[in-house]
């Protein structure tokens, strides 16, 4: 009988498997992790545009604000962040004025004024607000050499200077082959005009549109 009992014990043994180990549960295919989007990594306007803007500006004198068409030309480089914005010849257009009842003894009178303000070259530095978006507002300042002509019948004056410009403005379509932005520009001449023994101080404000290629 003991050796029934042993036999069977044995047998128990060599069979039954460790109950703490149980069976071992199969793995499917490890799943890979998709790889995080890196969407919006990059800045999606690098690189440089030739760009034409056109709008209307206020002209500040002394005794008047002049409203006038303005348009303009330009070349901007946008590296992340930072860009450089190369203007060439701005100009806000005086209205033409009607002399035909002028002659050479009527008096003198600054309001009949016809101005116009050119500016020839111009360099600012911007700061773009979001580079990686596909609109961003961006606003920065620099200088530029201008012209500030007057005129009265056949009498004419200019004045060439340097001006502190500022700048601020929104860009649309950043990621596309034409870029639209729409920008105030400030214009704050280092120089006053003479005309008739009077000082002309003009600064002024341009509102433009303009699409760049």
């Amino acid at each position: 009988m003991k050796r029934i009992c042993w036999g069977l014990c044995l047998i128990l043994l060599a069979t039954t498997p460790l109950a703490a180990d149980g069976p071992e549960q199969p793995q499917g295919p490890e799943k890979d992790q998709p790889a995080a989007e890196e969407k919006g990594d990059e800045p999606v306007a690098d690189g440089g545009r030739v760009y034409l803007k056109v709008g209307g500006g206020l002209l500040f004198d002394e005794r008047r604000i002049a409203v006038e068409p303005a348009f303009g030309f330009g070349y901007r480089y946008t590296q992340g962040s930072f860009a450089v914005d190369l203007s060439v010849f701005n100009e806000t257009i005086g209205p033409t004025v009607d002399y035909a009842g002028y002659k050479e003894e009527q008096e003198y009178e600054r309001n009949a004024l016809r101005i116009t303000m050119s500016r020839w070259i111009g360099i600012s530095f911007l700061w773009v607000a979001e580079p990686r978006a596909w609109n961003s507002f961006f606003t920065g300042g620099g200088l530029a050499i201008e012209t500030l002509d007057l005129e009265l019948a056949s009498e004419s004056s200019s004045q060439t200077g340097l001006g502190v410009t500022f700048v601020a403005g929104w860009e649309f379509l950043r990621d596309r082959t034409v870029m639209l932005f729409a920008q105030a520009e400030v214009d704050l001449p280092c120089y006053t005009a003479r005309f008739y023994g009077d000082r002309f101080w003009v600064p002024s404000i341009v509102f433009v549109i303009g699409a760049g290629l």
